[in-house]
């Protein structure tokens, strides 16, 4: 696979449990290692129907292929030139920030930064 990694965009691998031990193992291998892109999906999340049961949940599918778009340099969201505000009209970078807070008492907080 080595030899091959400019053909290969992204390696999607669908894990049967949570491991944060395996999935560590595979982002070092492929991303670090090899250089090519991974979205790791537990296989519950794979097989998860949409409420009453029939057919695949779209909501999840959404965010599955926006955290792939993402992967592949690709533009998931895109604001009207008309309702740009006055700033944008010179080069502007925009952050995205995320906070996830620990349901356990004492657990660390985790900030997540996107440009």
């Amino acid at each position: 696979m080595r030899e091959n990694k400019e053909h290969v965009g992204l390696v999607i691998v669908i894990m049967a449990t949570k491991s944060s031990h395996n999935y560590s193992y595979i982002k070092k291998i492929a991303e670090l290692d090899i250089g090519v892109m991974t979205q790791c999906l537990l296989e519950k999340t794979v097989n998860k129907k949409a409420r009453g049961g029939s057919g695949y949940d779209e909501m999840t599918a959404t965010n599955i292929l926006l955290k792939i778009n993402q992967k592949c340099d690709g533009t998931n969201w895109r604001m009207d030139r008309s309702i740009r505000p006055k700033i944008w009209s010179k080069p502007v970078m925009v952050i995205g920030a995320s906070l996830s807070h620990s349901f356990i008492p004492g657990g660390a907080s985790i900030a997540a930064l996107s440009k």
